[in-house]
């Protein structure tokens, strides 16, 4: 396909043929003696503009022009074949480039995937360490209140037996001093009805003697 430009195509010369000699009758032409070139082509080519311009046109220069459509025919197939593989070619960089783009995207995927799930694995841990953590603080609470309220009521319990002993000796006291109160009241009460007697026998033996002097009185 590579041609130079400006140069002009050789033109091959027809090849003369000798004339038959002729038998006295005319033979039919190779088309046949009824085919018309020119309407065949204005019919089946659909050639634009007056095809008969070509019935002038000697062998040698209609090969040149043949030749030369077939030139350009060649050269076009060419730039064609040329601006396919041009358009390959960008069509294969835009390609190359998608799987770039594609490649870095999905390698920025990955490590961005990596990163949260490292750091969802941090979060994780960091969770599941202030869990445990509040659990055990929890925990450590709860048995020291239960420390604290053991001990609070061992105290409870152990002032309510000293309580519990000193009403009973406050209780055995109280019944001593009553039992005391009761036998010095009937000590006093039998005191007091010998003291009656006794003050009974007094005004007696006073009266008596009371008499006594008045009667000496009475005689003297």
């Amino acid at each position: 396909t590579g041609l130079c430009k400006g140069s002009v195509p050789e033109v091959v010369k027809p090849v003369e043929v000798a004339a038959a000699p002729s038998s006295g009758r005319t033979e039919a032409g190779a088309w046949g003696s009824d085919f018309d070139p020119s309407a065949f082509i204005s019919e089946h080519l659909a050639l634009k503009g007056d095809s008969s311009k070509f019935d002038a046109m000697e062998i040698p220069e209609l090969r040149k022009l043949c030749i030369g459509q077939g030139l350009k025919s060649v050269v076009l197939s060419h730039l064609m074949s040329v601006r396919q593989d041009k358009e390959v070619q960008e069509a294969d960089a835009k390609v190359v480039e998608l799987e770039k783009t594609v490649s870095t995207l999905q390698s920025r995927h990955d490590k961005e995937e990596a990163r949260l799930k490292k750091e969802i694995d941090y979060l994780k841990k960091e969770k599941e360490a202030d869990a445990n953590k509040r659990k055990k603080d929890k925990e450590d609470s709860l048995a020291e209140l239960q420390m604290k309220h053991d001990a609070a009521v061992d105290l409870l319990n152990k002032q309510h037996a000293e309580d519990v002993a000193l009403l009973g000796k406050a209780k055995a006291n109280l019944t001593r001093l009553r039992n005391a109160c009761i036998v010095a009241l009937c000590q006093q009460a039998r005191d007091a009805a010998l003291t009656s007697e006794d003050v009974k026998d007094l005004e007696d033996e006073n009266a008596a003697l009371k008499e006594e002097m008045a009667d000496k009185y009475v005689d003297g």
